[in-house]
């Protein structure tokens, strides 16, 4: 089983969206050896196997959704707020990612792609497939995207303050928080933005101390 995020930093012009300008990429999306981010470029008429956007916003993604991603399963009375969490896609902010849904399973991480056509664009994914993947290896694919653009920012004098906060936050947590944050994601609850009453009974029924 494998699962990589690869990556080349690309040059673009100058941009008002100085975090898009500095952290833009070529990003190369394999599971298992099958190419998630195959596009057909309409308007070239050509395929290549990556797509060019801004890591920083896939990161901040990544962060927000890190507990959800690895702990709140997926089942037909889901929260209509689960592919926002779970769907690659959701990135947005203008740039396009493969319709790419990663949920947990007990066993592994279960990884979905299927065809896609954004409206308005000129590129199609056009993969469909299916693979589980080892929770270590996704999480440590996450990992390096994260502390790249981490690295990218810091060098250009620039910061992503959510991202830096939440991630140093997930880094430095002890085990009891961790416990909170796991039983708050298996009900797709946030546990950065958990309500108090909510929080209490989360506590209450997991019997955290």
């Amino acid at each position: 089983m494998s699962f990589r995020m690869d990556f080349d930093w690309v040059e673009v012009p100058p941009s008002t969206d100085r975090i898009a300008e500095v952290t833009m990429a070529a990003l190369t999306i394999t599971a298992n050896g099958h190419c998630v981010t195959s596009v057909l470029d309409r308007r070239s008429r050509s395929c290549r196997d990556h797509v060019i956007t801004p890591l920083a916003y896939l990161a901040e993604w990544i962060v927000g959704n890190w507990w959800r991603l690895f702990y709140e399963a997926e089942d037909g009375a889901r929260r209509r707020d689960f592919a926002e969490a779970h769907d690659v896609s959701f990135v947005g902010d203008g740039f396009l990612l493969p319709k790419l849904t990663i949920v947990p399973t007990p066993q592994a991480m279960r990884l979905r792609w299927a065809p896609y056509r954004p409206s308005h664009s000129d590129i199609e994914f056009v993969e469909q497939g299916e693979a589980r993947i080892g929770r270590r290896e996704v999480e440590d694919a996450f990992t390096c995207v994260i502390e790249a653009v981490q690295e990218r920012l810091h060098r250009s004098g620039l910061e992503l303050e959510l991202l830096q906060e939440d991630w140093a936050a997930i880094q430095t947590m002890d085990e009891e928080e961790r416990e909170f944050c796991r039983a708050s994601a298996s009900l797709g609850e946030d546990p950065f933005a958990v309500r108090p009453s909510m929080a209490k009974r989360i506590i209450d029924s997991a019997n955290i101390a």
